[in-house]
């Protein structure tokens, strides 16, 4: 039997296992590594400071502004820091406006009025301003000087810090903590803090606290490296507040169109049959040109006449019963500052001449260009007016997006009441007919005027007039303005039913016998919804336009 032939085994090499194993630890600590980074190991990385501000060339510095930081840069020159113009009038102070043809800065502290040309140099060595390729720069020892601020010391840090806000509390560090970027510890560091050292607490985001350092970084720590929220550092203010003379009464006030001599001296005719009026603001000035000049009915004899009778006067300048009526020449008038500063002299002079008790502004054409330039007005109406006691109250629209370049808050901080005209929802322009005043139109000017304006500041002004709307297929429909009494006379004309409609708060009437005509009512009964809504709110009082267009009984209402 022949031998069964085996076949021969070959020698495995360990060389591939010996890949698979070093793949293998390879791979595992690849795993390793990504799973510590995954899983939150804290980052060492520390964020270069001038990356961190945007990179700022050698004579630019980033501006840090409680709690952002600008988009744009500071300039420097000979130490001396200099802020772009918009960004010190946005964030800094907005009591300064800028005159580009006369090249005069204009600066309203609570008591006086600077008007400061960029070289000058009004509170040290350096020039107040700075003139660049890209725009007006204003010193920031200069905004120190006529601002409620804190500027940090000018150093080789790549940015300045400067506080505008003054009630930001500050916690204490507890132990050597980082700030990173964002709250998340794989987050790059911006800036070490030291056991001791003081932040300001911006927002929490438990574990993490937003905090801004003493020279300006922004970011987030962990709330374990912080002690208890203290009391924000003292702060005394260089500049002061402007001073308010408020009544210690509820206002009842009412316009008297005027304008005539004969009008004033019709006073107590015009108010036969009226009580509880304790203000009357007659329109006395209206603007004629863009250099200033404006019609003067001003009566020392009408003021005599109304405070015999208990009521205080405020006389009303307008920009739109003169020869001046357009936004277009409102700009002009306003935006030079020798015109503007001159109108403010005149209008107090003229007020005090005739021993009024106060200047009522309704200026109705003020457009978003020349914003500020008004509001520089009321400024410096406010300086002169306090001088001399009188009392100042500027007019408003009902707010809303497209008005809130107003800056209604800015003008309550000037003025001492704002008075919010709670009418014309649907006036002579409207694609629509509407009423003039509705119950949610005045809720609006309430609320809305509260979002910005002291309540104890607010005064809410009502129509004693509606609308009486004609329209015909496809066309857009007229309108006439109407008093109390007309209205009703107009409804028993056209034979047309009122109802009361819940949604306005208001008698509401239409007949269709061919144009279709419309008309929302005031009455006796709309103007109580609306004055028992005001009353909720206990804002300073109440105002109507206009004295002659009422109803005897609504002075009951109005009185209350």
């Amino acid at each position: 039997m022949g031998k069964v032939s085996k076949s021969k085994k070959k020698k495995k090499s360990a060389f591939p296992l010996v890949l698979v194993v070093f793949a293998t630890i390879a791979a595992a600590a690849a795993g390793l590594i990504f799973f510590m980074k995954d899983s939150g190991a804290p980052s060492t990385e520390h964020l270069d400071a001038a990356a961190y501000f945007g990179m700022p060339e050698a004579d630019e510095k980033a501006v840090v502004i409680s709690g952002e930081i600008l988009p744009n840069k500071a300039v420097t020159e000979y130490g001396i820091v200099y802020i772009l113009y918009e960004d010190a009038l946005k964030y800094i102070n907005n009591r300064m406006y800028y005159d580009e043809k006369a090249d005069i800065l204009t600066v309203a502290l609570p008591d006086e009025i600077l008007n400061i040309s960029p070289d000058e140099t009004p509170f040290g060595d350096e020039e107040c301003a700075l003139h660049t390729e890209d725009g007006l720069y204003v010193s920031c020892d200069f905004l120190a000087h006529c601002s409620d601020i804190e500027a940090g010391p000018v150093t080789e840090a790549p940015q300045v810090f400067i506080r505008t806000a003054f009630d930001v509390p500050v916690r204490t560090v507890l132990e050597d903590a980082p700030v990173r970027q964002n709250a998340d510890v794989r987050s790059p560091i911006i800036r070490d803090l030291a056991a001791g050292e003081k932040v300001y607490f911006l927002s929490e985001e438990e574990p993490w606290m937003r905090v801004q350092t003493e020279d300006g970084f922004i970011g987030y720590t962990e709330s374990i490296y912080l002690g208890q929220e203290e009391d924000p550092p003292a702060h005394e203010s260089r500049i002061g507040s402007y001073k308010d003379i408020l009544y210690d009464f509820p206002i009842n006030m009412v316009f008297h169109q005027t304008d005539s001599q004969w009008a004033n001296d019709a006073l107590k005719e015009a108010l036969e049959g009226t009580h509880g009026i304790n203000v009357i603001a007659p329109t006395w000035f209206f603007m004629n040109d863009v250099n200033g000049s404006y019609t003067d009915l001003s009566s020392a004899d009408y003021v005599t006449t109304a405070h015999s009778l208990g009521m205080k006067v405020w006389a009303v300048a307008n920009d739109f019963d003169g020869t001046l009526a357009s936004p277009q020449d409102t700009k002009a008038l306003l935006e030079r500052t020798e015109v503007r500063q001159q109108l403010a002299e005149n209008l107090v002079l003229s007020v005090k001449g005739c021993g009024a008790d106060g200047l009522n502004l309704d200026f109705e054409n003020v457009r978003e260009e020349s914003a500020g330039a008004y509001l520089m007005l009321i400024r410096e109406l406010e300086v002169q007016c306090a001088r001399e006691n009188i009392v100042l109250s500027v007019d408003s629209y009902v707010p809303q997006l497209y008005n809130l370049y107003l800056n209604r808050a800015a003008q309550a901080e000037a003025a001492d009441y704002i008075v919010t005209m709670a009418y014309d929802e649907h006036h002579a322009g409207s694609d629509e007919a509407g009423s003039v005043s509705s119950i949610s139109w005045v809720q609006q000017a309430i609320t809305g005027t509260m979002a910005e304006v002291p309540v104890n500041k607010i005064i809410i002004a009502l129509p004693f007039y509606t609308r009486m709307w004609e329209s015909t297929a496809g066309n857009k429909p007229t309108s006439k303005a109407m008093g109390m009494r007309e209205a009703m006379e107009a409804v028993s004309e056209y034979g047309m039913k009122t109802v009361w409609d819940e949604e306005t708060q208001q008698e509401y009437a239409e007949v269709t016998s061919g144009a279709k005509k419309q008309i929302w009512l005031e009455n006796e009964r709309s103007l109580r919804a609306k004055i028992e809504l005001i009353s909720k709110y206990s804002v300073a009082g109440t105002a109507a336009w206009k004295l002659g267009l009422e109803m005897p009984e609504i002075w009951n209402l109005l009185e209350k």
